[in-house]
Formats: C-alpha cells, sequence, structure tokens
C-alpha cells in the first residue's frame, strides 16, 4: 500500500464523520423547528378559544344572563374549541376568561357596552355583537 492510498483513505473518512455529523446537526435542528412551530400553532388556538369563549360569556351577559350563565357559555365555547376553561370573570358587562389547550393558555376579554347596546372595541366603534376588546397570552 502506498503512502497515497493511505492519505485518500484517512481523508475519506474524516468526509464521512463530517457528512454524519453535519445529517446529526440537521436532523436535530429540524426537530427543534417542528416543536416551535408546534407550540405557535397550539397557543394560536388556544387564543381563538379564549376569544371565542370571552365573546359568547359577553354575548350572554349583554342578552341580560347572569355571571355564572354567561361562564356556562363560555365552558362549552372553549370546550367545542378543544380547550378547557380555567377562569371566568365579568362585571358590568365585561367578560374575562382564560383557557388551556394541552400546555398553551391564552386570556381573552370582551366587552359590551351597555348603553349603546353593541360591543365596543379598542377604538369605541360600535357593532351589534360583542366584540374582544383585548387578548393576550
Amino acid at each position: 500500500m502506498s503512502a497515497g492510498t493511505r492519505v485518500a483513505r484517512g481523508a475519506q473518512g474524516n468526509v464521512s464523520v463530517l457528512v454524519t455529523a453535519f445529517i446529526v446537526v440537521t436532523m436535530l435542528l429540524a426537530g427543534a423547528v417542528a416543536r416551535l412551530g408546534g407550540a405557535v400553532v397550539e397557543k394560536s388556538r388556544a387564543g381563538n378559544a379564549a376569544d371565542a369563549a370571552a365573546l359568547a360569556a359577553a354575548g350572554a351577559l349583554a342578552r341580560g344572563l347572569p355571571m355564572t350563565d354567561a361562564c356556562a357559555v363560555a365552558r362549552t365555547t372553549a370546550v367545542d374549541n378543544g380547550a378547557r376553561l380555567l377562569t371566568c370573570r365579568g362585571a358590568a358587562g365585561i367578560a374575562d376568561v382564560v383557557v388551556a389547550l394541552d400546555r398553551a393558555r391564552a386570556r381573552a376579554r370582551a366587552q359590551f357596552d351597555l348603553h349603546a347596546g353593541g360591543a365596543v372595541d379598542g377604538s369605541g366603534s360600535e357593532s351589534g355583537i360583542p366584540h374582544e376588546a383585548s387578548g393576550s397570552g
């Protein structure tokens, strides 16, 4: 075996190790990106469920139902969206809810303008149905 053949085999072995390491690192990064994407989707779904539950509770309050009934409507709406209602509070046309969907939690608040008979968003515009005033996670 000549010295040139030994060098070529050694270089080929080094390339194999580097390619294997690159593949492993790439797979780890792809897995991390997939988990992050799943968490973002889960958080978004929790936010949507919280918004829907808050709007449902505010709608029930607008129809004159007591807070206990409004929270029951919010609970049903959260369950319909795959989440569970953790807290439900409200007073004077405001419904504030927190829901959990798997490991994600989200909070939403809907306000109903009792004087105008419509919902008020952050800009003060009115509509005929309750509208989310603010949401956060």
